[in-house]
């Protein structure tokens, strides 16, 4: 591995540490069962390698870090959720603590969420 490619890996893993502190440091964490609602402006999307989804971070009324599995839900509207920033979304998730997992060779990083985006959920478009 190259220095830049390692340099990389820290600036990735360092910013993903940094919004989860800042997004569990000002969101209360879902500790019902079944399918919740969420919505807000996604400022983040961090692509997660070991699990092959995304960890949106998610802020506004219903803010927090959410995973997002590009072949599970169906995405309504502008079908970008995941590939940016910059959108509102709104819909359902269920609680699961998993989080994504980024492999970072020799370890794999689990970084914990608020649960699983749900089959349906509703985006705006990107700005």
């Amino acid at each position: 591995m190259s220095f830049l490619h390692i340099r990389k890996i820290i600036t990735s893993l360092a910013v993903v540490v940094c919004t989860v502190v800042f997004v569990y440091t000002f969101s209360t964490p879902a500790r019902a069962q079944g399918l919740l609602s969420f919505g807000g402006l996604v400022v983040a999307s961090f692509y997660c390698n070991g699990t092959d989804n995304y960890l949106l971070t998610v802020i506004g009324p219903s803010g927090g870090l959410y995973v997002y599995d590009p072949k599970t839900p169906q995405a309504f509207s502008s079908h970008n959720l995941g590939i940016g920033t910059g959108m509102w979304v709104l819909g359902l998730y269920t609680p699961i603590t998993f989080g994504c997992q980024i492999d970072a060779a020799p370890v794999r990083v689990v970084v914990p969420s608020l649960g699983i985006i749900s089959p349906t959920v509703g985006t705006s478009p990107t700005f």
